[in-house]
C-alpha cells in the first residue's frame, strides 16, 4: 500500500514540475513583454488610401494602444465609445492610438460608416497578416505596447468597462516609469 502510494506521490510532483514548466514556457512565449511585431500600412485619411503611412517606429517614443478591427465585425462597434474616452483622456500627447481595419476593404469600410466614428488614425491592413504577426485570431483585439515598442497588455474581444479598468491602470503604470 505504502508502495502505491508513493508512486501516486511521485507521479503528482512530476506533473506538478511539468505543468510549472509548461506554463512558464508558454508565458515566456507570449507576447507580453516581447517586441511587437514590425508593419508599416496605408492610413486611411478622408475616406480614400493615402501615401502616408503608419509603422512600429513611429509609435516607439510614447505608450501605444493598437486596436484591430474590421467594418463586418459587429463586436468591434461596441467598444468604440471605450476608445474615443481613451483618445479624449489622453490624447496623442500621452497615449498614441492606431487602429487597424484587418481582413477589410477600403470600400466596406467607407459603407460601413465606422471609419467617422474613430477620431485617432486608421491604416488598412488588408491581408490580415499584421494581426495575424500579432496573434490577433479573432476581433476586436487591442494590443498596449510600452515606449520601447513591447506589448506589455492585450485584450481579447470588446474593449468593456472591466478590460478598460485594467488598461488604465497598466498604462498608469507605463506614464510612471517615464
Amino acid at each position: 500500500m505504502t508502495s502505491s502510494k508513493s508512486i501516486l506521490f511521485n507521479l503528482t510532483l512530476i506533473l506538478i514540475i511539468a505543468g510549472t514548466y509548461w506554463w512558464i514556457s508558454k508565458w515566456e512565449n507570449s507576447p507580453h513583454h516581447q517586441a511587437a511585431p514590425t508593419f508599416e500600412l496605408p492610413l486611411i485619411i478622408e475616406g480614400a488610401l493615402n501615401d502616408k503611412t503608419v509603422g512600429l517606429r513611429q509609435l516607439k517614443g510614447r505608450p501605444a494602444l493598437i486596436n484591430f478591427w474590421a467594418s463586418w465585425c459587429t463586436a468591434c462597434e461596441q467598444e468604440k465609445e471605450s476608445l474615443a474616452h481613451l483618445w479624449k483622456v489622453y490624447g496623442q500627447n500621452k497615449l498614441q492610438i492606431v487602429g487597424i481595419a484587418s481582413m477589410d476593404t477600403i470600400d466596406d469600410i467607407v459603407k460601413s460608416g465606422k471609419l467617422k466614428q474613430r477620431q485617432y488614425p486608421v491604416a488598412l491592413d488588408k491581408s490580415g497578416k499584421v494581426a495575424q504577426a500579432y496573434g490577433a485570431h479573432a476581433l476586436p483585439y487591442s494590443f498596449l505596447l510600452n515606449s520601447q515598442g513591447k506589448v506589455v497588455g492585450s485584450f481579447q474581444g470588446i474593449l468593456n468597462n472591466q478590460k478598460l479598468q485594467s488598461l488604465k491602470a497598466q498604462l498608469k503604470r507605463l506614464f510612471q516609469e517615464k
